[in-house]
């Protein structure tokens, strides 16, 4: 039984989540943004500019809400995508999650629309990932760190993902070849 789990969990392809040019300037404007903003608050209230008594809070306040901000959305950012005989691997940092090929019932290449709302989700910092509901596609769970290199998957009971891996055109042959070989073959897969 334990060499069947860890065949299950064997990665048989592997891709990156490489940033794109939006996700890093976003990335990079919130990190130097929320960073100098409680530099200047800490700075305020160490010079007492801020009275005493709410400074403590003022600080304690803005650092909590910059380091929730900033390692919240990294933690569950997306860091690669992963094909295993189990199914296709989102892996973040806190949490990762499969959905199973036996769950797949459509992959194909998409443009992601630029226009949507977020319900859910970040909207660039360190990527963008959540519930959206997209213009064309519909509610959508996204997790996206390139907007050019999207692969839409839709499920059986009717949930859609749009992921972004490194070589999104390789991803979907190596996909679809696993798709193929679990007999996953109810619907045809769309490209």
């Amino acid at each position: 039984r334990e060499g069947e789990d860890l065949a299950a969990n064997l990665s048989l392809y592997r891709s990156g989540a490489p940033y794109d040019g939006l996700v890093k300037a976003v990335t990079a404007a919130a990190w130097v943004g929320l960073t100098s903003m409680d530099a200047w608050i800490a700075y305020l209230a160490l010079n007492h500019i801020i009275p005493s008594q709410p400074s403590l809070y003022i600080v304690a306040i803005t650092v909590t809400t910059t380091l929730s901000v900033l390692l919240g959305t990294f933690l569950f950012s997306p860091r690669g995508f992963e094909l295993t005989w189990k199914g296709l691997v989102i892996k973040r940092p806190l949490k990762s999650f499969v959905i199973p090929y036996n769950e797949i019932v459509a992959v194909e290449r998409v443009r992601i629309p630029r226009s949507g709302i977020r319900l859910f989700a970040s909207g660039g910092i360190h990527g963008f990932f959540g519930l959206f509901r997209l213009k064309g596609i519909g509610r959508v769970w996204m997790y996206v760190t390139d907007r050019n290199k999207g692969i839409l998957i839709k499920t059986r009971r009717g949930v859609q993902y749009i992921i972004s891996p490194e070589n999104p055109d390789a991803f979907l042959d190596v996909l679809k070849a696993m798709l193929g070989k679990t007999g996953n073959s109810e619907k045809p897969l769309r490209s």
